[in-house]
């Protein structure tokens, strides 16, 4: 027989009085035992929150925090990692090809220490301002000037307002142009004296080293070769830079008789016909080439001929134009390269990552 509790079977009067009771005591007794479940419950969540916060987990520690958005960053006074005495970053070796259009500009942070190669042209200027005050920089260690076209140091004038520098490097000529002009006086009024390198002269930046290539000293028959070129090593990862150099320069430096391969090219005069010859290229053997060039600009750059080049030593080419700024990042395992097309400071969530095998 099936039991149905819920009928009245004519039990004495006093056994249902009783079972009344009994059930209005365990219904009382359930209640309780459920609130005294969820406050033991809150006390243990509230104890584990504050015991997580605190060094003793480490897990939420202020110095483990490591800000996504470079704005965060600015905001605590850093960029994801501990800081050195000029607010600069301590961590991986970075180096960012920043999106300037019909120009060029190369950050490089390493072990508490910046520097920043060309700054880009006038209608960059704030933007790269900007993104060095995201980054929590407030003083460089070193700035290049790889020669003095508009579209690579007007925005270094912007910088040396803002931010100054420990030190500059620019090569040895003069141009009469309003925005040199400005540059000179920048560096006049910060009392900085312009150091100009010589082919085989090295300087460090923390860990890296930079050799640099050109430009011979002398008279240049295109003011473009007398950009600096040099080659930035940094344990096993190198990159060559050299300005607006063109093959004449290309073959001085062939001459040198130094190792010019390298990891990463970046593409001299944003692509031109007249550099990067195939000569060069083979010497550098680069697995990447980053090319800093305008979107639609009017030069054609980069132009056919140098991209055809690029392709012929197996190069996978990186444009600012269609990724925007190019970040790469030297790890202890492998080198990552982000880009940043859609924001005009640091990078964002959406941030495409390759991991490309050297």
């Amino acid at each position: 027989m099936r039991f149905n509790k819920h009928k009245d079977y004519n039990l004495p009067t006093e056994y249902r009085q009783f079972e009344k009771a009994n059930q209005q005591y365990h219904r009382r007794n359930r209640r309780a035992s459920v609130s005294f479940g969820v406050f033991i419950s809150y006390i243990l969540v509230t104890i584990l929150a504050a015991a997580l916060w605190t060094e003793g987990f480490g897990l939420w520690k202020e110095d483990s925090v490591r800000p996504e958005n470079p704005m965060e960053a600015e905001e605590n006074g850093s960029n994801g990692s501990d800081n050195g005495e000029n607010g600069n970053q301590t961590s991986d070796f970075v180096v960012r090809f920043l999106d300037v259009g019909q120009g060029a500009a190369v950050l490089i942070t390493t072990e508490g220490k910046s520097m920043l190669i060309d700054g880009g042209g006038p209608k960059r200027s704030s933007f790269v301002v900007s993104y060095l005050k995201s980054l929590g920089i407030t003083k460089l260690d070193s700035i290049i000037a790889t020669h003095y076209d508009n579209d690579h140091i007007s925005g270094l004038v912007g910088v040396l307002n803002v931010f100054g520098a420990e030190e500059v490097w620019g090569p040895d000529y003069e141009t009469d142009t309003r925005t040199y002009r400005s540059f000179c006086r920048k560096l006049e009024e910060q009392g900085l004296t312009r150091k100009t390198p010589l082919p085989g002269d090295t300087m460090q930046l923390g860990e890296a080293v930079i050799l640099f290539l050109a430009p011979e000293p002398g008279e240049q028959s295109n003011e473009n070769d007398y950009s600096i070129a040099m080659k930035i090593t940094y344990r096993d990862f190198s990159l060559v830079i050299s300005g607006d150099a063109t093959a004449s320069s290309e073959r001085k430096m062939l001459k040198l008789g130094v190792d010019l391969s390298c990891d990463i090219y970046y593409v001299a005069h944003h692509g031109s016909a007249s550099s990067s010859s195939e000569a060069f290229l083979k010497a550098m053997k680069p697995g990447v080439a980053i090319i800093s060039v305008g979107e639609d600009n009017t030069y054609g750059h980069p132009t056919e001929e140098c991209l055809k080049r690029l392709h012929q030593i197996g190069a996978s080419i990186y444009r600012t134009d269609e990724q925007g700024t190019i970040c790469v990042t030297y790890g202890e395992e492998n080198i990552q390269i982000g880009f940043d097309k859609n924001t005009q400071i640091g990078f964002d969530d959406g941030l495409d990552i390759t991991v490309p095998v050297w």
